[in-house]
């Protein structure tokens, strides 16, 4: 609720010749942003991230939980199945002292975009956003 969030924005701004409201708050372990358009109300783009402690945890392929399950995180948290999205990107790397996947998929013209620990399946960033 809004009583449980710090807002860090709230802004009145254009995009592409319409109004939309930038909004940034923080609430608990996670920062969230949203663009939403000012006439319609209709969220145009959106993100969570949690706060994260780089630590020391590279970690190895065998504590690693691996491609496909880092996928069903990310469609499941969307609300689709594997077999409804396309997936444009899927990739392990190291970041902030972790190894991470990052996944980006399209359903109905809106991208989706996870950043999930590959040892313990943690979603540490959300995005979405139409394609207009």
């Amino acid at each position: 609720s809004a009583n449980n969030a710090a807002f860090k924005k709230v802004k009145l701004d254009w995009d592409d010749g319409r109004p939309e409201y930038e909004v940034e708050f923080y609430a608990g372990s996670m920062e969230y942003e949203y663009e939403i358009n000012a006439a319609t109300g209709v969220i145009m783009d959106r993100s969570q991230e949690v706060f994260r402690n780089p630590g020391n945890q590279t970690g190895n392929a065998d504590s690693l939980i691996g491609e496909d399950r880092a996928k069903e995180i990310a469609v499941d948290h969307a609300g689709f199945s594997v077999t409804e999205v396309f997936f444009t990107k899927i990739k392990l790397e190291e970041e902030h002292g972790r190894m991470e996947y990052e996944i980006e998929f399209y359903k109905d013209r809106i991208e989706y975009e996870f950043t999930i620990d590959a040892s313990d399946g943690t979603i540490l960033e959300y995005e979405s956003e139409y394609d207009d």
